[in-house]
């Protein structure tokens, strides 16, 4: 079906524009296109409001005497409500947007139809440079090496082609551990602590069962990146009962007996299907402004959502005190390693690594981390909150909550400012850009994303845009950061609050 065979009506006359929050209302005309609601202010022909579809979370309608009212909750955590007196009109309308919000297509999103509004100077396809990375990483050391031993993604279609694993490895035991690990996601580094020759790994749960199979390979794999001391950790973000009753399944954990050297610690991270309930109740608390401030600190406490970041936090710190005090190789998984995984491996980078705490420095973690390291972007975000999609959860807005609450307690040690982390959560649910599209690297290069869709990168690393988000009172410092976890020092992130003006209105002409 065509875009413009589901738009009924174009274009509404005499709209009211409302932001829920704000006593400010605003009469104009709505448009609607494939991929955007445009409002155009009726006493300033100039200014435009406009909304992706896109960013649409959920919609609601109300039908009163003389006018539908038309509640938008979008994904920047925004209310919008819209008041057409054309009932007929209004419900062709409501209609329209509803279907469109619907289409689930991932090649009809607005990113294969964008043409950029401004000059790109540099390609941000172009601008992550995998094997720079990795040499950044082993800073020379000839303990690691590269494999390209996922060519065409034969052995895990959520990891990278090329891995950085231990040098005495072979293609051999990384193709038996992968066997042996879920979803193909055999143990590879994530960071090297070359002071102390302590490396950090991850990776899914070994399929180990209720027999306690045993992989002699993955056992090679994991020894093979010791290089300190004899001892190690294996960071288990599960509980400890769901960890020992997923055995049933076929999942399960580490054998000890298999693993002396490897001390399991589960820090009971809870799964990313209860952060949907967390934010859902954190976002209508703080959209209610009807409410006291002694019960509205009590909803967002009872919301759960700082506890996530706080256990987060903790788990980050955990591991820095693995690599960095004991000098002892860490290898941080869950159940399928996408997730909590992922938070935890990188939050421990920002803290201990200088470098990812620069704009460009982020940029490579994301792009290392979350997008080549398999974190299904496109089922995690294609909703907020308020829906029972199970694939759906805010892992990637929660990490860089956790990476808000470094910047506040650390102030100067972040080159970038809370707005770059505002967009990035903002773009990674709804964008023009193609870079947070699908879930796998594999599943990018199969769309030919760079061919088709402009990058984020490409858009940030203007000199015009990048100084928006440069921290003025930044200092390049190379000690390592670990935060305060007690209660009073995680605070709500202002994102999330509802009076904090996402939206602006742009001029044009």
């Amino acid at each position: 079906m065509e875009f413009m065979d589901i738009i009924k009506t174009p274009q509404v006359e005499n709209v009211t524009f409302t932001m829920v929050g704000e006593r400010k209302s605003v009469s104009g005309t709505l448009c609607l296109t494939s991929h955007q609601l445009i409002f155009f202010d009726k006493e300033n022909k100039k200014d435009e409001l406009w909304i992706f579809i896109s960013s649409i979370d959920s919609l609601e309608k109300k039908i009163t005497d003389s006018s539908l009212v038309v509640n938008i909750r979008c994904k920047n955590f925004r209310n919008i409500q819209l008041t057409i007196g054309d009932i007929t009109k209004a419900s062709d309308a409501f209609e329209s947007i509803e279907k469109l919000v619907k289409i689930n297509e991932i090649d009809k999103h607005h990113a294969f139809y964008y043409n950029p509004n401004f000059a790109i100077t540099e390609d941000g396809w172009k601008s992550f440079n995998l094997e720079t990375e990795y040499a950044r990483l082993t800073a020379g050391s000839r303990d690691f090496r590269v494999l390209e031993v996922n060519k065409g993604f034969k052995i895990c279609s959520s990891y990278p082609e090329r891995c950085l694993v231990p040098s005495s490895v072979n293609e051999n035991i990384i193709c038996k551990s992968a066997k042996f690990r879920y979803l193909g996601r055999f143990p590879i580094v994530s960071y090297i602590y070359h002071a102390k020759k302590a490396v950090l790994m991850r990776s899914s749960q070994p399929l180990s069962g209720p027999n306690e199979l045993r992989c002699k390979e993955d056992e090679k794999l994991l020894n093979a990146a010791i290089f300190g001391p004899k001892h190690c950790y294996i960071v288990d973000t599960r509980l400890t009962n769901y960890a020992t009753n997923i055995k049933n399944k076929g999942g399960g954990v580490e054998p000890s007996c298999y693993y002396p050297q490897w001390h399991r610690i589960h820090r009971g991270i809870e799964n990313y299907n209860s952060l949907k309930d967390s934010l859902t109740k954190l976002v209508e608390a703080t959209s209610d402004f009807d409410c006291s401030s002694s019960a509205w600190l009590s909803r967002v406490s009872s919301s759960n959502w700082l506890n996530h970041v706080r256990s987060i936090l903790n788990t980050a710190c955990f591991v820095i005190g693995y690599l960095f005090d004991e000098g002892a190789t860490v290898l941080v998984h869950g159940s399928d390693g996408m997730d909590a995984t992922l938070q935890i491996t990188s939050l421990a980078q920002i803290m201990i690594d200088q470098d990812c705490r620069t704009i460009r420095g982020f940029q490579a973690l994301i792009e290392r981390e979350w997008l080549l390291g398999g974190h299904p972007f496109s089922s995690r975000c294609s909703k907020l909150c308020n829906t029972q999609d199970i694939s759906t959860s805010p892992v990637f807005l929660l990490f860089l909550d956790c990476v808000w609450q470094l910047q506040q307690q650390h102030p100067c040690f972040f080159e970038f400012n809370e707005e770059f982390l505002r967009v990035l959560g903002h773009k990674a649910y709804s964008s023009e850009f193609g870079t947070f599209l699908y879930d796998s690297h594999a599943q990018r290069l199969q769309a030919q994303l760079p061919k088709r869709t402009c990058s984020l990168w490409s858009y940030i690393n203007q000199a015009t845009v990048i100084n928006d988000y440069i921290n003025p009172s930044y200092e390049m410092r190379k000690q390592i950061i670990r935060p305060s976890t007690v209660p009073h020092c995680i605070v709500c992130m202002k994102i999330y609050l509802c009076h904090y003006n996402v939206y602006e209105w742009s001029s044009h002409g």
